[in-house]
């Protein structure tokens, strides 16, 4: 058994979403691949392994760049993104031997760490062979229509509203905004959004930006589906009400036949009680939130420090 890193020894699509296929019941895009791994624009380097036998791809790991800023520094991590073993071949450590393999080499180009949102299946396998550091478990926060309450707003006609498909524009009007003030955050830059967001083959993201008078005070990026909408990220002007933003920008849209509004958010933060005030509520489990550090650092270490939301995951 022997470990092949794909920057080294590239191997056919057809292989990857063959194993794909056998470990997860569903295809596996080569569009979607291509942009996860092959147009990362943290860094053209990409960071997977994986072991043939037989000439038969049997086990491979891959994780997607990312910059992290820790106060003022910004620091390169990887998001743990896809693991897969065949399920003719689990049980023999293969998926162990190529995280291992493959942390070796982060460590040597820097990297301080892999984060991830480790599922009921992966957790265990990550804390008992990884170093895997759990941070928190994500709830799905939720507000349902009929749950909202509505503050007492000042001049909510000074409020106005537009939504449309996210563009390029809107990303340069975001640049103008804040996400976050807390310690630590993945990166947010105008590039990064544009890969994340306007390049994803998979999901269309729409901005919600609220004026009050003639000035942008804030964006919200969101997805939809069905009669729900996944807030991705909350972009604002510092100086504003931030809550006088939400809660008006909630207002508008459940009004547009919505009837629920999903997000992650930090227990930690004064944001959370706002939102739970207005009427959101933790639902059912979504996932472990983690990292597993390369370097000694107790702030990554403290979810007290960190902002994080659908945006940070590969999922939404």
């Amino acid at each position: 058994m022997k470990c092949y890193r794909f920057s080294e020894r590239p191997i056919e699509f057809s292989l990857i979403a063959n194993l794909f296929k056998n470990c997860f019941g569903r295809n596996l895009e080569e569009d979607y691949w291509n942009w996860r791994f092959l147009n990362n624009p943290v860094t053209s380097k990409t960071y997977i392994n994986y072991i043939i036998e037989d000439n038969e791809l049997v086990a491979y790991y891959a994780v997607s760049p990312c910059e992290l800023s820790v106060g003022n520094q910004s620091y390169n991590v990887a998001l743990s993104n896809m693991t897969m073993t065949h399920p003719d071949y689990t049980r023999r450590g293969y998926f162990k031997t190529l995280a291992n393999n493959l942390f070796e080499e982060l460590k040597k180009d820097n990297f301080i760490g892999v984060y991830g949102f480790a599922n009921a299946n992966s957790h265990y396998g990550f804390k008992k062979n990884l170093g895997w550091q759990d941070l928190t478990v994500l709830n799905m926060f939720s507000l349902l229509q009929h749950d909202f309450k509505k503050l007492s707003i000042e001049n909510e006609d000074r409020y106005t509203f537009a939504s449309n498909p996210l563009s390029k524009e809107d990303l340069m009007d975001m640049d103008k905004l804040s996400a976050t003030d807390e310690l630590i955050h993945l990166s947010r830059s105008n590039e990064w959004l544009n890969w994340r967001l306007i390049k994803n083959p998979n999901n269309q993201y729409y901005s919600l930006k609220i004026h009050l008078d003639s000035t942008l005070i804030g964006s919200l990026v969101y997805k939809k589906y069905m009669e729900t909408i996944d807030i991705v990220e909350i972009f604002y002007k510092n100086e504003i009400d931030k809550f006088a933003m939400l809660n008006m920008a909630f207002t508008f849209l459940l009004n547009e036949e919505v009837e629920q509004l999903n997000c992650w958010s930090n227990l930690y933060s004064e944001e959370y009680d706002g939102m739970k005030k207005m009427g959101f509520k933790e639902g059912e489990f979504n996932t472990n939130f983690g990292i597993i550090p390369f370097v000694e650092n107790k702030e990554i270490l403290n979810i007290k420090n960190w902002h994080f939301r659908f945006i940070d995951s590969d999922v939404f």
